[in-house]
């Protein structure tokens, strides 16, 4: 049985939201997940041979359940809400939900922006489980937690995969997810790792990670939000930089913007907007981390690390934390 709750905003607010972002010259990524053609320029990432870290992010996850399960199974608890934000083409939840529910009583909450995702995603999860999916971004989880804990398990198994967590606010989002779980609720976290040497990165890791945005696939599919505003790509030229973030020093950072060509008006939400030649959108932005800086961020935010689990090229990882 599969349900579909829509608790986000209208979609009115919505474009007031998307037209406020175009005024600061920043796109949040969640618009780069918001509609039908956003799903498929997505999907067609996850294909492309230019982008290995979904493929890592499969295999790592593949690998990697057994050990997860077997952490889980020593709370104690055997009745898991299993809560994916962000479910993407939904493979890797599937994977999870396969091994779990050998050992585990689970039911399925997918939560995404995207109600064509949230479709491909569960379309995806071929086993016979309960599933409701919610419309909805991540500033709504501990609403969504709460209405899930009152009508079905107490207790939550949280994921957010393939670096997800890297892709949005950090900070914010893990502030939301802390304050709609409990002490005895499991969150899993996937992120792309880098290897470091002191304060350096190994080139052949550079490379690596510069060339799975640096590609048309991925270019494309990042610029499709301005599409909705009536941008071309011959409007201007995608760019993309890799350094230490602004915000977060210890931190690196994917950030990929498009360079207004030339002066250009577009009018979106019956608002006429003015860009001049040379300004510039920010599209993306990924944080990279490293074992130590994950392990601090999930620290300072309230959340203790039970495992982790890191490919053996090490250039991705999961962590497995509740809260202290």
């Amino acid at each position: 049985m599969k349900t579909i709750i829509n608790i986000q905003l209208s979609q009115k607010e919505l474009e007031n939201d998307f037209l406020e972002c175009l005024r600061n010259r920043e796109i949040p990524s969640r618009f780069s997940y918001w509609g039908k053609k956003e799903t498929f320029g997505w999907l067609k990432v996850c294909k492309s041979k230019d982008y290995g870290v979904y493929d890592k992010g499969v295999d790592l996850v593949t690998s990697n359940i057994p050990k997860i399960s077997k952490c889980i199974q020593k709370s104690g608890h055997h009745e898991f809400n299993f809560i994916s934000l962000g479910v993407g083409n939904g493979i890797k939840d599937s994977i999870i939900i396969e091994f779990f529910l050998q050992n585990f009583e689970m039911k399925y909450f997918p939560i995404d922006i995207s109600l064509d995702m949230l479709n491909e995603g569960m379309e995806n999860i071929r086993q016979n489980i309960k599933t409701v999916g919610f419309i909805s971004d991540f500033r709504h989880f501990s609403d969504i937690s709460e209405l899930i804990r009152q009508n079905h398990y107490k207790n939550h198994l949280v994921s957010i995969l393939g670096n997800t967590l890297g892709n949005f606010g950090q900070v914010e989002i893990l502030n939301s997810l802390r304050r709609g779980m409990t002490k005895d609720d499991f969150l899993l976290i996937e992120v792309t790792l880098r290897k470091d040497a002191g304060s350096k990165i190994h080139g052949e890791n550079l490379t690596d990670i510069i060339e799975s945005y640096n590609n048309e696939d991925y270019k494309s599919f990042v610029f499709t939000p301005l599409i909705k505003a009536g941008f071309s790509l011959e409007d201007g030229i995608i760019e993309v930089e890799y350094g230490p973030n602004q915000y977060y020093p210890k931190l690196s950072s994917i950030e990929i913007w498009f360079r207004i060509g030339k002066d250009k008006t577009v009018n979106y939400a019956d608002q006429e907007l003015v860009f001049k030649k040379d300004e510039r959108i920010m599209l993306y932005v990924s944080h990279k981390y490293n074992q130590e800086n994950i392990h601090a961020l999930l620290d300072g935010n309230g959340f203790k690390v039970c495992d982790c689990y890191i490919s053996k090229d090490g250039l991705s990882g999961m962590f497995l934390s509740n809260l202290k």
